[in-house]
């Protein structure tokens, strides 16, 4: 009994030997030193793109679809078509109480698609329709939004040219009216012994026509019909107008031609150039002799002018040519010096001012006698200032074939001097005197080409100083050997205009 016992412990010790020897076999072995060492890399972890779902559309119900009407009636009244309608594809009328249902109507339809017969048959009638769901609603009036994008503002242009050459009143008057142009003049006077003699030109657009939104309002309104009713904004251009379906096409097709227009820019570069002539050219800058120069860089030259290509005044318009063309062949005639080189967007119709130089402050003494019980005089002085440079101003108008309408007034200013009024040995007023050369010209140009005004001539006088080299240095006797001179010279101020169209 024992030797049994003992038998089955030695037996049950070495299975547990033999079963732990198994065991440690799966048991990896230690890891290495330099395995210890590695850096541990920590793997960002993947993220998928997202994918967007598009969300589902939903598509427009179209209760026309599939639909054709059949019906044939001589003067049928309206709301007898109507039903028809109704009854024969299953939908829904409403005819609105200001609907006149007796209107009568004379047609033949054969499975003709049922929204191309509604269609006319609104036409015919004047009338409007609506569709809610199933439901076809019959109206008499539309209401429409429309949105004008202009800048509310009364837009004037005025420019007065000349006046009265002796300092006087004119007496006499013309005017003459289409383009907005005015010619006055005069010759004669109060009596015999005063004389009197002017000639102006004044460009100007009419005050009914310079506020933008009260032209616009007064065109809408003849559009409308004697029920239609409008609200017009203004200040936000905001159009909302009630009336008759075929009154409400005629106020969109004007409104969308009216777009249309003032969409059209001019982009109008300009080179102001001043030219110092050569003894040649002492009567001005002689085109014809230019021209022949242009034509050979294969320019094409379309003319705009009433006065003679030697003349060195007026206007040309150049087609095919660019700033640099034409200033070095002006290089020939003078020294050629650039005074501005602006760039200017204008809209269709609008008015655009370039100016350059520097503005000139002066006081006008003021006195206003006050009569109380005791007669005061009160003193002001009233600032008031002179350009001493160029101004010119551009009116644009483009039409539907490119052709670019231009009223350019160009003005040039020279300061010359100053006349003091002095009282009591003590200055009280101040007046310039100023040199004034102007014109004013109309043009028509196309798109791209180059506009030439020239003829603005002005005398200047030079101080130069005249001296022999290394002798007019010389101590005590250089002065011998040099003088002071002064030289008149002759300046022609010239104007390049090029206007392109944008946005047409």
């Amino acid at each position: 009994m024992v030797i049994y016992i003992l038998t089955a412990l030695s037996v049950l010790i070495f299975g547990c030997a033999e079963k732990t020897k198994e065991v440690n076999k799966n048991i990896p072995p230690p890891p290495s030193k330099t395995e210890i060492e590695k850096p541990v890399v920590l793997l960002k972890p993947q993220t998928k793109p997202i994918i967007l779902k598009k969300k589902p559309t939903l598509k427009k119900y179209d209760i026309f679809k599939g639909k054709f009407f059949t019906f044939s009636a001589n003067e049928a009244p309206l709301s007898t078509v109507l039903y028809a309608i109704s009854k024969d594809t299953n939908l829904n009328i409403i005819i609105s109480p200001q609907v006149d249902k007796n209107i009568t109507i004379t047609a033949n339809f054969n499975k003709t698609p049922l929204k191309y017969a509604l269609d006319i048959i609104m036409k015919l009638t004047g009338l409007y329709y609506e569709t809610v769901g199933n439901t076809i609603i019959i109206k008499e009036l539309q209401t429409k939004t429309f949105k004008i994008p202009f800048i509310y503002t009364a837009s004037n242009y005025r420019a007065s040219l000349g006046g009265d050459v002796l300092g006087t009143a004119l007496t006499m008057g013309m005017t003459t009216g289409g383009s907005g142009g005015r010619v006055r003049t005069s010759i004669g006077g109060a009596s015999s012994s005063n004389l009197t003699g002017g000639y102006s030109l004044e460009y100007q657009t009419p005050e009914e026509s310079a506020d933008f939104y009260s032209v616009v309002e007064k065109n809408i309104k003849s559009l409308l019909s004697q029920k239609g009713k409008y609200v017009f904004n203004k200040t936000s251009g905001i159009l909302i107008i009630t009336d008759r379906k075929q009154n409400i096409d005629l106020v969109s097709k004007y409104i969308k031609k009216l777009k249309k227009e003032l969409q059209k820019q001019v982009l109008i570069e300009a080179r102001i150039i001043e030219v110092q002539l050569s003894d040649e050219y002492q009567f001005g800058v002689d085109w014809s002799i230019l021209i022949e120069d242009i034509l050979k860089t294969g320019a094409n030259l379309t003319i705009s002018q009433t006065l003679a290509l030697n003349s060195g005044a007026g206007a040309i318009s150049i087609q095919g040519s660019n700033f640099n063309t034409l200033i070095n062949a002006l290089k020939k005639v003078g020294e050629v010096k650039t005074l501005a080189n602006p760039r200017i967007r204008v809209l269709n119709g609008q008015s655009a001012l370039i100016s350059t130089g520097k503005i000139v402050p002066f006081w006008e003494k003021q006195i206003q006698t006050i009569a109380t019980q005791y007669v005061t005089q009160q003193v002001s002085f009233i600032r008031s200032s002179v350009l001493d440079g160029i101004l010119l101003g551009v009116t644009v108008h483009i039409d539907e074939n490119k052709n670019i309408t231009m009223n350019i007034i160009p003005v040039s200013s020279r300061l010359e001097g100053v006349k003091q009024l002095k009282q009591d040995n003590q200055v009280v007023a101040e007046a310039p005197i100023v040199n004034i050369k102007e014109t004013g010209t109309i043009i028509k140009a196309k798109d791209g080409d180059m506009i030439i005004i020239g003829g603005l001539i002005s005398e200047d006088v030079q101080k130069l100083d005249e001296m022999v080299p290394k002798l007019s240095s010389l101590k005590y006797v250089g002065g011998l050997f040099r003088q002071k001179i002064r030289k008149k010279v002759k300046k022609e101020l010239i104007i390049f205009l090029k206007p392109k169209i944008v946005g047409f």
